[in-house]
């Protein structure tokens, strides 16, 4: 018998079984991040429905688990990503160009970090203004160009509030404005290094298309300069539109790094695209969602706390609908919380059309109706 041609079957066994792990993982971080996009979604659905119609779809309690499951899958999502990078690194993730990929997209992720509560202001601001809400969407406006000057949303705030016809109370924005000849600096130098990122792989139409918005940018400021002197609405445009060519300079930036770094089987941080889309669809839907959870959430203590604090020898009213808890008796104070339909409160003050339930609480006495004591 010729042993040498015995074929030996080796045992069925994976030689590789971190394979099976990685596509479970992939698929949980998928099936995670599809279920967080339909939440999503319904979420901007109803907010739209609710600021058409002024009248509440999501009550507390909805929003408070909508918002939970919502942040849960999509930290489930990115627990699953990082354990897939984990894995799939290798000895190249060590070279150079790799790394300074993976650093640019972790100053990215930093940048979006300490932007948040800009997103957060901007969401409130965006709503207000479909709402049709003028107060809420001047005070949003001004703690953008106060706190956040370069937060991406702030254009769209800015451009949507003037096309709903919003008052934009420019004066008050005018402190935080740039001057002119900064404007015309930033432009002048978005044109150099434009066509410096033109030279560079990847991308070339849109970068053509930021070579083009800057050169735009730098011939109105010209044209508006040598002819007349710029009034307070061109100077708070012209700076909108500053920012959104930073925006699109960092993404460039950092598209034209990852590009550099572009090795097979090597693992690489998101797209550009990717981010954008996150930054400007998804960012401001969690934005709102994180908005209306943590007052519903700061609303469960207050309610509770009303609803065991009617004395019977004060008035006592019933919630129509679903109020905003202000902290003082105007609209542009901050919101504490949110009062259900259907509660019972005590009035201890009445002041300019607004009542106190409590201290610093407030509600606008329109939504409240006298209940009958019994």
């Amino acid at each position: 018998m010729d042993f040498e041609n015995i074929r030996t079957d080796k045992p069925i066994v994976d030689p590789e079984p971190s394979r099976f792990s990685l596509k479970t993982l992939t698929d949980i971080g998928r099936y995670a991040l599809f279920m967080a996009s339909v939440l999503m979604g319904i979420w901007f659905v109803g907010r739209i429905f609710e600021a058409a119609t002024h009248r509440t779809i999501f009550e507390p309690n909805v929003v408070y688990w909508m918002g939970l499951a919502t942040w849960i899958l999509l930290g489930v999502f990115a627990l699953a990503e990082a354990i897939q990078y984990v894995q799939l690194s290798t000895k190249q993730l060590r070279r150079f160009r790799v790394i300074v990929s993976w650093i640019s997209f972790g100053l990215l992720v930093a940048a979006i970090i300490y932007a948040i509560q800009g997103y957060r202001i901007a969401s409130m601001g965006l709503f207000a203004t479909m709402a049709g809400l003028t107060e809420q969407t001047q005070q949003a406006l001004f703690q953008l160009f106060k706190f956040f000057p370069a937060a991406p949303m702030l254009p769209i705030n800015l451009v949507i509030a003037k096309a709903m016809g919003a008052g934009l109370e420019i004066e008050a924005l005018m402190p935080f404005v740039l001057k002119p000849s900064y404007i015309f600096v930033f432009f002048l130098w978005s044109l150099v290094f434009g066509a410096l990122l033109l030279r560079m792989r990847g991308e070339k139409s849109i970068k053509i298309i930021h070579l083009g918005l800057a050169s735009v940018g730098l011939f109105i400021m010209m044209a508006v300069k040598s002819l007349s002197s710029f009034t307070d609405v061109q100077l708070v445009f012209l700076q909108a539109g500053a920012i959104v060519i930073l925006f699109v300079q960092v993404l460039l930036t950092y598209s034209s790094l990852r590009v550099a770094a572009n090795e097979e089987n090597v693992p690489l941080p998101p797209s550009a695209l990717k981010i954008a889309f996150f930054l400007l669809i998804i960012l401001p839907v969690l934005a709102d969602i994180h908005n209306q959870f943590v007052l519903a959430s700061d609303s469960r203590p207050i309610v509770h706390e009303l609803a065991n604090d009617v004395s019977k020898d004060q008035a006592q009213y019933v919630a129509v609908t679903q109020i905003s808890i202000h902290a003082g008796p105007a609209v542009g104070d901050d919101v504490v919380g949110i009062l259900p339909k259907g509660a019972r409160v005590r009035v201890l003050d009445k002041k300019y059309g607004w009542v106190c339930i409590g201290e610093k609480r407030w509600v606008s006495s329109k939504f409240l109706s006298p209940r009958q004591m019994g």
